[in-house]
């Protein structure tokens, strides 16, 4: 028992400045992730949604449909996430699992019709008409994507919707958007993989 309880304490010594230097990181993730996620202009009141394109509009889902308290969370879940990729350090080739992603707003393959007057028009080229990335210009960087969890718990992978923000000065960001997949393309065809603008509704009002 005497030589049990000696290791047992032996352990815990050694293991308590790494303990303690995760607990310290951990710290530093949600300060910075609480800083940046006060430094974003743009974020949408609590009580806007957003119902994700292709799914059922004429009864909504609760399944198809986020509210603010969502996609704030989801933002600041994007600013604890690209901090503990640089706290701890992470490498490239885990990165690329990280649900954290560039965000490029590239043209669409498949770009929706719209309506314009009587007749038909060209839909939007880019999912976010109101953000510009230019590669290499430190005033428009890429954006950086993040997922809405799924709103189905039964459901692991990860929801059809983004929340976009941009960097755009020294430890400040934009809230660009959401976008996600249109629900009604087919995995396999063209335009499956295009992110399109999920529209704001507060109230009455509506807006993209």
């Amino acid at each position: 028992m005497f030589r049990s309880s000696e290791a047992k304490k032996a352990r815990i010594l050694l293991e308590a400045p790494e303990k303690a230097k995760a607990k310290a990181e951990r710290k530093q993730i949600a300060e910075v992730a609480r800083k940046n996620y006060e430094a974003t202009s743009g974020l949408p009141d609590r009580k806007t949604t957003f119902h994700i394109p292709g799914a059922p509009a004429v009864v909504p889902s609760s399944l198809d449909t986020y509210t603010g308290v969502d996609v704030r969370k989801a933002v600041y879940d994007s600013h604890r996430e690209a901090e503990r990729i640089i706290v701890e350090k992470v490498s490239k080739t885990q990165q690329k699992k990280s649900p954290l992603k560039n965000f490029h707003n590239y043209k669409h393959e498949v770009p929706k019709v719209q309506p314009v007057g009587n007749g038909e028009g060209r839909g939007r080229e880019r999912p976010l008409k109101n953000m510009k990335v230019f590669p290499g210009n430190p005033n428009h960087p890429p954006g950086k994507e993040f997922p809405l969890s799924n709103k189905d718990k039964q459901d692991q992978t990860r929801g059809p919707a983004r929340v976009i923000i941009q960097p755009t000065k020294k430890d400040r960001f934009d809230f660009k958007g959401v976008v996600s997949h249109d629900q009604s393309r087919l995995p396999n065809t063209p335009g499956y993989n295009d992110h399109f603008k999920v529209k704001a509704k507060l109230k009455n009002l509506i807006w993209d």
